[in-house]
């Protein structure tokens, strides 16, 4: 028994050919008008169709293309979603190096302001440091020549 599904096949394909071949025109001919004009198209039909084994591998054939790309499809699209990802993935790069760049150029900044302030509070330590060195340890006109020195009487006492 022929599979139903060639013999639907054949005049699937005859169909396309009459369409395309003959248009409109096919409605306004006399029965049997194709009958000479189509008929070694429907012998090469019937020879292609007759052997089911070489049809069945034809349709294999060609379900394996298919398949191929539709794999290939994926594949692309696959393809396509990396280069997104990966473009995105450069610009977060590309945002995380200028983050960077602030973050150390303000952290320079910083320890640059901080060193200032260090800088003015050993300054000023050290001149208080210097102030008291100096307080203690040169003599003032208070300090020891202070027995040498004679306390002179006040004018109105020298009555007495």
């Amino acid at each position: 028994e022929y599979p139903e599904r060639y013999a639907f096949a054949l005049l699937d394909e005859l169909l396309r050919d009459v369409t395309r071949d003959y248009g409109t025109s096919v409605s306004s001919l006399q029965p049997g008008g194709l009958n000479k004009k189509l008929e070694k198209r429907m012998r090469e039909l019937i020879t292609q169709y007759e052997d089911t084994e070489n049809y069945d591998k034809v349709a294999e054939t060609v379900e394996m293309v298919e398949k191929v790309k539709a794999q290939m499809h994926n594949n692309v699209r696959t393809v396509l979603e990396t280069g997104q990802s990966l473009q995105e993935l450069e610009e977060s790069t590309e945002h995380l190096a200028s983050q960077a760049q602030k973050f150390s150029s303000s952290s320079r900044q910083l320890k640059s302001n901080y060193m200032w302030k260090n800088m003015r509070i050993y300054i000023i330590g050290g001149i208080v440091v210097l102030c008291l060195l100096v307080y203690f340890f040169y003599p003032s006109g208070s300090g020891s020549s202070s027995s040498q020195a004679q306390a002179v009487p006040a004018p109105d006492t020298w009555d007495q």
